[in-house]
């Protein structure tokens, strides 16, 4: 039965989605509403006229060919009506210009051959350059793309094919992402996250002909598709550019673009996605040597210059203790003590079938170390009390709060994601709408004090910051045109909507 406190949550999420979600399913006027049915019924005449087929009349999932025997009148599936919402969206509302746009994305779909992207063999150096893994903080799925350390792009791109099978890679990841997406419960965008540690700021021609592809596939055939577009451990200065260019966009493109520098990436990233969804090499839990941590509840805390904090867990008989902390700051110090129960034997028996990797325990014992990162599982042959203490330190060049996310549980209270429950999904999406308040605000602020830097704000400061802008975008090393990839698309109002359980979605 729902509470009081569900119906308020609910109250609070239709008027959050009302406000933030006009054009989408189930957030139509009548002028959005009547487009969509034009575009419904015009559909079956223009495939016909084009010569598609039936099998032809397939995108992201979902099946179009029912749009050929509806009656007038009659609504499609949640589902499509989806898919050509996207369209209408990317045209402002002109069904003509969508309808074009729609026809020849079935068209480039076919002639791509999509459908065979999975079974494709392509170089095994692209397996560095990018992964599809975890959702975000409000279910949308997630990629991730690498341009620095640990990718070997000159080989791939260096053939007679390199840029064509570099683009069928990355096309093919976005694919992998858009099957996870599931438009009857209101999950329609992807997130994606851009890592540039140690990557150069200077892209060959090869990096930039591959770059200028995929942002034109991506504009003419997704749609609709973002939800937000991180750039993480660019260099300072062009986060600081970023800023300049940011003081001249809505605030709608200034919440979808998130640009920040080695010292700020994981806050940021944080903020969209936990961190038992993101792989270790951006300072999170998911990752092979950590996959005993997968089910369980991340918890969060802040921790000013000096503060030191102590988490407990009591086990009150023998099992499997695990624990992970990462910091969006410098490393903390840290120590994970083992203390046995009062009477507990200190020679008895270990505790059994231990998991490999594990660390087996019947006395006392206590590990200290100095990192950002770090985790681990403990076998405890005895009940006794697992304690992880955490401290900021401070230090001549460092002396800021830092947020730390840590796990602390029994191995066995690890469960896999359930629905989100109506309060729980107000709750996301408060937490989203924050974070995208957070990073406009960072994107203000940078703005303003490259305004102060540059004097007023004249027509000529605002040229000079264009050009500014552009000569960022290309030192952005690369594939640092990507970004254009996502405002070319048209997406809008990052972070913008709940995705689990509830009507709508997310620019």
């Amino acid at each position: 039965m729902a509470t009081p406190d569900d119906k308020a949550n609910a109250s609070t999420l239709e008027q959050f989605l009302r406000a933030s979600k006009p054009g989408w399913f189930g957030y139509l006027n009548a002028e959005q509403q009547a487009k969509l049915q034009t575009l419904t019924h015009e559909f079956a005449a223009t495939a016909a006229a084009f010569g598609l087929e039936d099998e032809q009349l397939s995108i992201w999932g979902v099946s179009l060919v029912e749009l050929k025997s509806l009656k007038d009148g009659a609504a499609a599936q949640r589902c499509v009506q989806v898919v050509l919402l996207k369209f209408l969206r990317a045209r402002q509302w002109d069904v003509v210009a969508a309808l074009d746009m729609l026809i020849k994305c079935l068209k480039w779909r076919k002639e791509f051959d999509i459908a065979n992207l999975p079974r494709e063999v392509l170089p095994p150096q692209l397996d560095a350059a990018g992964r599809k893994t975890g959702r975000d903080r409000v279910g949308n799925p997630v990629t991730y793309n690498m341009y620095g350390a640990g990718v070997d792009m000159d080989s791939v791109l260096s053939g007679p094919a390199g840029v064509a099978t570099f683009v069928r890679w990355r096309v093919g990841l976005m694919e992998g992402a858009v099957r996870e997406l599931e438009f009857d419960r209101g999950v329609e965008c992807v997130t994606q996250v851009h890592d540039y540690s140690g990557a150069s700021m200077f892209a060959a021609n090869a990096a930039k002909g591959a770059s200028k592809e995929i942002i034109r596939l991506f504009q003419d055939n997704y749609p609709e598709m973002l939800s937000a577009k991180l750039f993480l451990n660019v260099p300072r200065v062009m986060e600081f550019l970023f800023g300049i260019f940011a003081a001249f966009c809505d605030a709608a493109t200034r919440a979808k673009f998130v640009v920040a520098s080695p010292a700020r990436s994981r806050l940021m990233l944080f903020q969209y996605v936990d961190p038992g969804q993101v792989p270790a090499r951006l300072g999170g839990f998911n990752d092979a040597s950590s996959s005993f941590l997968a089910g369980h509840t991340t918890q969060q805390a802040t921790l000013q210059p000096g503060e030191t904090a102590a988490f407990r867990l009591p086990m009150g008989s023998p099992g499997e203790a695990v624990w992970g902390f990462t910091s969006t700051g410098a490393a903390l110090r840290a120590s994970v003590v083992f203390t046995p129960s009062p009477g507990a034997s200190a020679g008895g028996p270990a505790a059994a079938a231990a998991a490999p990797g594990s660390t087996p325990l019947t006395g006392p014992s206590r590990e200290d170390l100095s990192r950002d990162l770090a985790y681990g599982r403990l076998a405890l042959g005895v009940p006794g009390e697992v304690t992880l203490t955490l401290e900021n330190p401070r230090g001549w060049a460092w002396n800021w709060a830092v947020t730390v996310y840590f796990i602390l549980a029994p191995a066995s209270a690890a469960a896999p994601p359930a629905a989100e429950e109506p309060g729980k999904v107000a709750a996301a999406v408060a937490k989203a709408a924050e974070a995208v308040g957070t990073a406009a605000e960072a994107a203000g602020k940078a703005a303003g004090s490259a305004a102060v830097a540059a004097g007023a704000a004249t027509g000529a400061a605002a040229e000079a910051a264009g050009k500014a802008a552009g000569a960022a975008a290309e030192a952005a090393g690369k594939f640092a045109g990507a970004a254009a990839e996502a405002a070319a698309a048209g997406v809008a109002k990052a972070m913008g909507a709940v995705k689990l359980g509830v009507e709508g979605g997310s620019k």
